[in-house]
């Protein structure tokens, strides 16, 4: 899962080239990143494109181990 992410937000950083803010909290091992708010129309789209096909896998991995995963999309 967390390479899921991991991609999204590279993907976010070095193919649609948006100055995404992101921490990592290695103690609990969690990922937080924002998009900035001043995107153009073209940026955008693209993180639309990556943050929903990453929504897609994250999806897929509830639909297998849902025992183990809690997902909440806000």
């Amino acid at each position: 899962l967390s390479t899921l992410i991991q991609s999204a937000l590279l993907g976010l950083l070095s193919v649609a080239k948006i100055n995404v803010k992101y921490s990592v909290d290695e103690g609990t091992g969690s990922l937080r990143f924002t998009l900035p708010s001043d995107l153009t129309e073209q940026e955008r789209h693209d993180a639309d494109v990556i943050l929903n096909t990453m929504l897609c896998g994250i999806k897929d991995f509830y639909t297998e181990y849902s025992d183990y995963i809690n997902l909440e999309v806000i």
